[in-house]
């Protein structure tokens, strides 16, 4: 089912972005730290600009919705001016998640005990997610990785360079076979450091659509986002409403896209996504979120 597409559609098609990108194809160096990538560590940046997804992060734990017993969430995915997809999912506080094209589709979800938390595709990243709440930044982006296999995470310098320079092969017969001319991008912690944060934002925002209306999920996710340099945290208003906009813009793609997420500056919940990638329509997904009644349902 279509939990966790909402978000990272940019994120997503450039998930290889950074390994696919050389420098004349506009990649930019998100770190100079040279010692980044040492023995397969991800380098934590811990900027006060955002600090406030670490505030939002710890103060979310603390919130006690008012009443029902679950959130429920439909979340309308635009490309364009096309409606692609409306999926609704609800979210009980027994941190079970049930999906669907429809409420019916939920209740029925429910009655087969689908529950998407242990059992669906994105269940990994979720685990990750809620470990990421309670581990140190610097565990819990690895954990995250670990949870995504990505091929470079816990390999020493040696190991990533062999994994590298073999990705890299394989990216030019692709490129060559498309009629495209790039150089090959060599092996560099800054290089590899820039990797793991477009995959770190890749998979933690998929986790975060999937798990949104999952109290833990959100709080990791937070604390996850906030290790990347070229991240950005602006206080907004959506609707009457304090939301947080959070940008990962070029930097964290390779040098091509972006994509900006509006998260509800109370309880860290989703209210819009944005995503852009040159040469096609702006991929958006709104999300409505209101406390319901598991029973009622």
């Amino acid at each position: 089912m279509g939990i966790g597409a909402g978000v990272g559609v940019a994120a997503a098609a450039a998930v290889v972005a950074v390994v696919l990108n050389s420098p004349a194809t506009g990649g930019i160096e998100a770190s100079k730290d040279s010692s980044a990538a040492t023995s397969g560590s991800t380098a934590v940046d811990g900027s006060a600009e955002r600090a406030p997804l670490m505030t939002l992060a710890g103060s979310i734990k603390t919130v006690t919705p008012a009443a029902g017993d679950a959130w429920l969430v439909k979340a309308t995915q635009v490309n364009g001016t096309k409606t692609m997809q409306v999926v609704y999912t609800l979210y009980t506080d027994g941190h079970a998640i049930y999906t669907g094209n429809s409420v019916k589709d939920i209740k029925r979800a429910i009655a087969r005990h689908q529950d998407q938390m242990t059992d669906g595709g994105y269940a990994p990243l979720l685990k990750a997610a809620v470990a990421a709440a309670d581990s140190s930044p610097a565990d819990g982006r690895t954990q995250m990785l670990k949870a995504a296999k990505d091929p470079l995470v816990g390999l020493d310098p040696a190991a990533q360079k062999a994994v590298w320079d073999k990705q890299q092969a394989d990216a030019q017969v692709i490129i060559k076979q498309k009629g495209g001319n790039a150089e090959p991008k060599p092996y560099s912690p800054q290089a590899v450091q820039r990797h793991f944060d477009n995959a770190l934002w890749t998979y933690s925002t998929q986790a975060l659509s999937a798990g949104d209306g999952n109290t833990q999920v959100r709080s990791g996710v937070l604390r996850l986002l906030s290790t990347i340099s070229a991240v950005s945290v602006k206080n907004s208003t959506t609707h009457g409403k304090a939301t947080l906009t959070i940008t990962a813009g070029p930097e964290v793609f390779g040098g091509v896209s972006s994509e900006v997420l509006t998260i509800d500056a109370t309880t860290g919940m989703l209210v819009k996504d944005v995503s852009t990638v040159p040469g096609l329509p702006t991929a958006s997904t709104t999300y409505e979120s209101s406390r319901v009644t598991k029973a009622d349902l």
